[in-house]
């Protein structure tokens, strides 16, 4: 007879590369489209940062954006390593905005498998398929690890340090220890709010040695290493960019900031309507929650922890609306979740028999097939929702004549353009969403203000009735520059 543990095991692998390939199915869905889907201002910037890397504008420690004036100035402040990674496969393969979304999609199905290791060490091997099944095809999961963004590789090093502060406090071996820094600081200098998972190291720590953990200068030593770094690159960063890359760190001293949880419009949004309309589903917040209540055992409250450190997380940031505009911040939330999701999961099926069901696994299937089905169409919404609309082709089409037309060294005003429209037209110079001097019939005096700095060529979008609006604008821009193409939704001059 053969080992029936050994046969368990090669069936969780057939399982586990099942619900991978899978997942890499899904996250394939639209994976050539531009970058003018959901959120594509920050994809735009991102996109932005590794070309530059690339062309050797810019390097690991100096991140540069191209829409900040005459010279390229210092891109968000998070540490580029996504942007360095896809640059890296830039120089082999040339500037394809896919490689940048294919590195996502690779760093999140890793991140299926760091969460399956973590959850079959603490938990058991069924709960650890089902967390990462489900976990592979949260909506909102599927959506952002497709993205030129680097959410994916965020996430994978954050569970993935998670697991090896694990396997180091059970199995006290150095080298668990190293992995365990290296993994999770590379998660908090590119996203240092993930720095809330070390509640759960805390208590993972405290509950294998008590009161002892207090005196071991291990754990000291290994929790001063997880931050420094992240708190130096902080503090390097906002002396060299002046703070203005750091938005949110200007505004955690303010505490009027902190009042805004007393409005419930925003509490309500942030820890409820959020999380179970656009990240878990409402089916899938169901079974969250009963997932929650049915988890008391003493060998769930790792998860508690690490979930109620995300949830602190969102209380701390001085911007909660934030939290509901950018939904991609809640992909922290996601690997927690679905473990609690799994949980309810797998108490429903236990108690299938109470259900008056005639087949309850045919239910099951067809339930699995349409959130598979769910899971796969939302990519393609959130990526042709938005992209098809007229304004975001707005900011791709001035660009194929910009490029056709200008000298790479050119300078160009931007007006009503957003990042997107910067990265396409791939050269540097002011963008504004206001149109200057629209207000008044002599509106090239403000385009003057640019030319002195510099400014070859002004794009500005029409779109809408601007046309109607601001006629005298347009009329006075014909009289002072030469105009090289006029469409329905743009307009673009040569400003000699």
């Amino acid at each position: 007879m053969g080992n029936p543990g050994k046969t368990i095991i090669g069936k969780d692998k057939k399982v586990l590369l099942w619900i991978i390939l899978v997942a890499v199915v899904v996250r394939l869905v639209c994976i050539n489209s531009l970058l003018l889907d959901c959120h594509s201002f920050r994809q735009a910037i991102t996109a932005m940062t590794s070309r530059n890397i690339c062309r050797g504008d810019g390097n690991l420690f100096m991140p540069l954006r191209d829409d900040g004036g005459a010279k390229r100035i210092i891109a968000n402040g998070e540490f580029p390593v996504y942007q360095y990674t896809v640059a890296v496969f830039y120089k082999i393969f040339g500037v394809h905005e896919i490689i940048g979304r294919l590195v996502n999609v690779f760093f999140s199905v890793l991140s299926i498998f760091f969460l399956y290791l973590l959850v079959k060490n603490i938990l058991d091997r069924k709960l650890a398929l089902l967390t990462a099944g489900v976990y592979s095809l949260v909506p909102l999961a599927v959506y952002y690890s497709r993205t030129f963004q680097r959410f994916g590789m965020v996430i994978c090093f954050l569970i993935g340090g998670l697991y090896f502060f694990n396997k180091w406090v059970n199995k006290p071996k150095w080298y668990f220890s190293i992995l365990a820094v290296i993994f999770c600081n590379i998660s908090f200098l590119m996203y240092p709010p993930g720095m809330s998972v070390i509640l759960p190291m805390a208590y993972l720590a405290y509950s294998k040695y008590g009161k002892k953990a207090f005196k071991d200068y291990r754990l000291y030593l290994t929790f001063f290493c997880l931050v420094i770094f992240t708190f130096a690159w902080i503090y390097y960063f906002v002396k060299i960019s002046g703070g203005g890359a750091f938005a949110w760190h200007h505004d955690w001293g303010n505490w009027k900031y902190y009042f805004t949880w007393l409005n419930i419009n925003y509490f309500f949004k942030t820890m409820f309507y959020v999380p179970a309309k656009f990240v878990f589903t409402p089916l899938g917040y169901a079974a969250l929650i009963i997932g929650i209540i049915k988890s008391s055992e003493k060998k769930y409250r790792m998860f508690y922890f690490w979930m109620l450190a995300i949830y602190i997380n969102y209380a701390l940031d001085p911007y909660p609306s934030f939290q509901v505009l950018h939904e991609y911040y809640y992909y922290q939330l996601v690997p927690a979740g679905a473990v609690f999701i799994a949980v309810g999961l797998d108490w429903l099926w236990q108690r299938r028999r109470l259900l008056q069901v005639a087949s309850f696994k045919r239910v099951m299937v067809i339930l699995v097939l349409i959130i598979c089905s769910v899971s796969s169409m939302y990519p393609c919404k959130k990526a042709m929702m938005r992209y098809v609309t007229r304004w975001r082709i707005n900011q791709y089409l001035p660009s194929l004549t910009v490029r056709g037309i200008t000298e790479k060294d050119s300078l160009v005003v931007y007006a009503g353009g957003k990042p997107q429209l910067v990265y396409y037209c791939d050269r540097i110079g002011w963008k504004t969403s206001k149109y200057p001097g629209c207000r008044g019939s002599r509106g090239h005096a403000a385009i003057e203000r640019y030319k002195r700095k510099g400014a070859d060529y002004l794009v500005n979008l029409t779109t809408g009735d601007f046309k109607e609006k601001h006629k005298k604008y347009l009329l006075d821009l014909q009289e002072h520059y030469k105009l090289i193409e006029r469409t329905n939704d743009y307009v673009i001059y040569k400003l000699i």
